[in-house]
């Protein structure tokens, strides 16, 4: 008896946890996809006040660019999908060396975050509850997962936020991720930095 009803607790806290998985990705793309829908709107918005985004790091050159460090890290990691508009401002407010090393930066911040969070929240229930699949993943991960990691940071279709929290949950380490994210991550952020100059500097 004693043991049906520890089978039965856990057997309904597996379910539970799997249905808190689910609708956590679902909010997850359900961000994403207004985040894409807004990018229009954000940019016609930064296009106004970029006259006085300029006028700040002119006046106030060291505060402006901490301010959007921290910004920048703070929106990645509560999840906020702003990588893009977030690169295109920096562009156009600081020009493209100091505009890409600001991204890259904070955006390698957000995406340890994400990760640590995943890692240390998430990690423990997608292991107890597809312990079958993660061993699998494994053994797939324990040559070239790098790769894979890489060529999703080179797709530009590729939800940042979403690769971080996936990643945590997979056997990568910190320091890979880290190395990955930032290396193969630049390519997209130039592109975007200069973006932004061409279109609002």
């Amino acid at each position: 008896m004693e043991t049906h009803i520890k089978n039965t607790y856990v057997e309904g806290n597996s379910r539970w946890q799997r249905k808190w998985l689910f609708f956590m990705a679902i909010a997850l793309l359900a961000m994403i996809a207004l985040a894409e829908g807004l990018r229009p709107v954000l940019l016609e918005i930064l296009k106004d006040k970029i006259d006085v985004l300029q006028q700040w790091r002119s006046n106030y050159p060291l505060p402006t660019m901490m301010g959007f460090a921290v910004l920048y890290t703070f929106s990645a990691t509560v999840f906020l999908p702003v990588h893009f508009i977030s690169a295109v401002m920096a562009g156009a407010v600081f020009g493209i060396p100091l505009g890409t090393v600001l991204v890259a930066v904070a955006s390698l911040s957000g995406a340890s975050a994400n990760f640590l969070l995943s890692r240390y929240v998430l990690y423990p229930r997608v292991k107890r509850n597809y312990r079958r699949q993660m061993k699998k993943m494994v053994r797939g991960l324990r040559r070239y997962g790098w790769m894979y990691l890489a060529a999703l940071r080179l797709f530009p279709g590729a939800p940042a936020t979403a690769v971080n929290l996936v990643a945590g949950v997979l056997p990568y380490r910190l320091f890979t991720f880290q190395w990955v994210t930032l290396v193969f991550s630049l390519p997209l952020q130039i592109f975007y930095v200069s973006l932004g100059l061409k279109l609002l500097g």
